[in-house]
């Protein structure tokens, strides 16, 4: 959880500044209301004034100001958070999109260089999508999409991190796996695709690509080899783990 805040902290700066410096000024303001007296300061001040009874107001006013600024750079934190969901996930299934997929295989690939762990990647595309296109209407492909997303999600673990990596192309990042660990969960997501209820009179299936990552491996390296893994299971059959 407070890996996830820190993180999250690091993808809005901006706003976390902002309350970081609401936060600062809130303390430092009430500090010297403390240290110089100043709240007895208004009220001697205005009791000085007879019949304005303003010092209720002019406290009430020093008080509530802070708290403006801060619903303020709230919703200016929630407003960026948003924009950064938007710019992260792909609207149709709402997974992780290309952009970010590529960020987070990067930033998993230094990890498991630098703390010498294993890391795995599984790549899938589903079986003569566009004849579903064209049969159904890209309507109806578009709700096996979701529906193919939402069985995969399902099968994942809670360090499984799943993706859309484009058109009916997936992959899932398996941290912390080696490829035979990633063999069998690559086996169920494919048999969950089997089982799936039908959308459309049209139960897809796919075909799986995995691979490990090697002491010598790029990014590109990476991705290169699960792509070939993947095409070999594309021209031997389909429907298969390679």
């Amino acid at each position: 959880m407070i890996a996830r805040f820190f993180s999250w902290v690091r993808e809005n700066r901006r706003a976390a500044y902002d309350l970081i410096g609401l936060f600062l000024i809130t303390i430092i303001t009430y500090y010297f209301f403390g240290l110089f007296n100043i709240t007895e300061a208004f009220f001697a001040l205005t009791r000085k004034i007879e019949g304005l009874q303003i010092d209720e107001l002019i406290l009430f006013s020093a008080t509530l100001l802070p708290f403006y600024l801060a619903i303020f750079a709230i919703r200016r934190w929630s407003e960026s958070a948003k924009r950064l969901r938007q710019a992260n996930t792909d609207s149709l299934t709402g997974l992780f999109n290309r952009r970010k997929g590529r960020e987070i295989i990067e930033r998993e690939i230094r990890r498991a260089v630098r703390y010498d762990r294993p890391l795995s990647i599984i790549m899938l595309d589903l079986d003569h999508f566009k004849d579903i296109n064209d049969r159904n209407g890209h309507l109806a492909g578009d709700r096996v999409l979701r529906s193919v997303a939402q069985t995969l999600q399902d099968q994942m673990r809670n360090t499984d991190i799943l993706m859309r990596w484009g058109g009916e192309e997936f992959i899932v990042i398996s941290v912390e796996t080696e490829e035979v660990e990633a063999r069998r969960l690559a086996e169920r997501l494919r048999a969950a695709l089997v089982a799936s209820p039908p959308q459309n009179n049209v139960r897809p299936t796919g075909s799986f690509g995995i691979t490990q990552l090697q002491d010598d491996d790029t990014f590109d390296s990476f991705l290169r080899r699960v792509d070939d893994k993947l095409y070999e299971a594309k021209s031997s059959g389909r429907n298969k783990v390679v």
